[in-house]
């Protein structure tokens, strides 16, 4: 949905271009340096410029798209009244997690988002999600 829409920015308020060609430049710049796997997303969500961080093993979604229906990622987004106030947020979204294909949440622990990444056993090689446990 995301990246093949065409937003029109509203010609009266200058703030959200600015904003989205802020984040443009650093999603450029993330992309030059390919750090862990992690892929930079930016554009318009919703009318909000966006800003995200996301794993394609922590999704069921296309990478091409900006928006989810399941997984993990971090995202900076701002709208136009948030911008008024000079406000832009930032959240670390957990959807749907049940849903992650190949992976269970393990019984008796609750789902938790964590920055390191832990190894599940030697078989499988490392979990994108600490509380999470890769089916087998």
């Amino acid at each position: 949905m995301f990246a093949q829409e065409r937003h029109v920015y509203p010609m009266n308020f200058a703030g959200m271009q600015e904003l989205n060609a802020v984040f443009a430049e650093v999603k450029s710049r993330f992309d030059e340096q390919r750090q862990q796997g992690l892929v930079c997303k930016q554009g318009l969500y919703k009318d909000c410029c966006v800003l995200k961080l996301q794993k394609a093993c922590w999704t069921n979604d296309s990478m091409k798209n900006i928006a989810n229906q399941s997984g993990i990622f971090f995202s900076v987004w701002s709208t136009k009244e948030s911008l008024q106030e000079n406000r832009v947020m930032y959240n670390i979204h957990a959807l749907k997690l049940r849903q992650l294909k190949n992976y269970t949440i393990a019984a008796g622990i609750l789902p938790m988002i964590s920055g390191s990444i832990l190894p599940l056993d030697a078989a499988t090689g490392p979990t994108c999600v600490p509380t999470m446990a890769r089916r087998h």
